[in-house]
């Protein structure tokens, strides 16, 4: 079960159980918001790097079919 805070200063802030709000401060509240800020950031580079291999393969899928097109067109007038 989560439970919820809010604080006018730094928003609405989660924690499991309610010895966690007594135990933590402003602090380490945020501690777990930056962490999650970083697995984002992570997944984030990660999707891009997945983005751009993928490009670079369609680029050459797409020579490759144009050079065979050619071809193609080539042999079609000889």
């Amino acid at each position: 079960m989560k439970y919820y805070w809010y604080s006018k200063k730094s928003g609405l802030h989660s924690f499991q159980s309610p010895f966690q709000f007594h135990q933590s401060s402003a602090s380490a509240l945020a501690h777990p918001r930056l962490h999650e800020g970083v697995i984002r950031d992570l997944e984030r580079q990660a999707q891009k790097k997945a983005n751009l291999l993928q490009l670079e393969e369609q680029i050459a899928l797409t020579k490759e079919l144009k050079r065979e097109q050619k071809r193609l067109a080539e042999s079609e007038n000889c």
